[in-house]
């Protein structure tokens, strides 16, 4: 039974990697993270603004373990501050894989940061990059069946943009992101070859989210926070999620999507700056069971920044 399941998904990632590379794209087209609150960077290019010094962060997600052609996905981000100026510069490298279809996305952020007053900060920014489809439907078990559809390779590259807004304080974030705002829309007589690439906004993907932290007990940290996602071809969703933290170093919390599942995590944060995490999602009803269920692990570093620098922030930024 394991095995017929396997080819069969095998299979339905393949058909779906084909539709979604050749038509225009309005269904999810990034990759689904759990850790996201850890580096905000990954979902809204303008948090990048919010660093003072270097920093970076890499998350290794694999959901549906056990099946073959499951997702994997892997990202990473580095970055820092231009000199003692409020311009933050970044670099993105990402590469999924889902049966026989692997996409790698790169790209560059620019962010503003804006001084508002002493306490309150501003910030904007843009990722323009690209991104590299390359799939092979000759791998998929067809059962026997002779498909045309089966037996042809896509590849492209095409680019993409995403941008953002992000407002920070002591103890407090809010952000609006948009992602997919180019959508590619390719020839199905001769796959490969991009027709057009336009901004539509029925196809971007919108992400809403806020956090805060209060502390209690002079060691502790409470950091609940909420995101709100629209993505195109997908119903309306929103992640609730609360973080407790311990002396700045140990922390645990869980997380609830309206999709159907639930998260819990754990993090630890070293002196010098380096946490590193981890999730396991869970399944909380049947029609989610089979396609959310998985692992993450996040590994990120923020190094410290001298006091006596002009672009020193003054605020403690929840970073959950």
């Amino acid at each position: 039974m394991k095995k017929i399941f396997n080819t069969m998904l095998y299979s339905s990632a393949g058909v779906l990697a084909f539709l979604t590379a050749t038509t225009k794209t309005m269904a999810q087209d990034i990759p689904h993270y759990s850790l996201y609150m850890f580096h905000q960077p990954f979902i809204n290019s303008a948090a990048s603004g919010s660093y003072d010094g270097i920093f970076g962060g890499l998350i290794v997600n694999n959901q549906m373990m056990g099946f073959t052609g499951a997702p994997i996905v892997a990202t990473l981000d580095v970055g820092g501050p231009i000199g003692n100026t409020n311009l933050v510069l970044s670099g993105q490298l990402a590469h999924e894989k889902i049966g026989v279809s692997n996409r790698t996305n790169f790209g560059i952020t620019a962010a503003y940061r804006v001084k508002l007053d002493l306490k309150n900060y501003l910030s904007f920014g843009i990722s323009v990059g690209g991104k590299y489809v390359n799939s092979d439907f000759s791998q998929v078990n067809s059962g026997g069946v002779a498909d045309p559809t089966f037996s042809n390779r896509i590849s492209y590259i095409s680019p993409t943009i995403r941008a953002g807004v992000y407002y920070f304080r002591n103890n407090f974030y809010a952000g609006l992101g948009v992602n997919n705002i180019l959508s590619d829309n390719l020839n199905n007589n001769n796959l490969g070859r991009i027709r057009d690439v336009e901004a539509n906004p029925r196809s971007m993907h919108w992400f809403a989210q806020a956090g805060y932290q209060v502390r209690f007990a002079r060691v502790w940290k409470f950091q609940p926070s909420v995101l709100l996602k629209h993505v195109a071809g997908a119903p309306f969703q929103f992640d609730v999620n609360a973080h407790f933290m311990v002396k700045d170093r140990v922390g645990f919390g869980a997380s609830y999507r309206s999709i159907g599942t639930a998260v819990l995590l754990i993090d630890y944060t070293f002196r010098q700056g380096v946490t590193i995490g981890y999730s396991g999602n869970f399944a909380v009803n049947n029609k989610a069971k089979a396609a959310f269920m998985g692992h993450e692990i996040f590994l990120g570093f923020r190094l410290k920044n001298a006091k006596n620098k002009s672009n020193f922030i003054g605020v403690d930024v929840p970073r959950f």
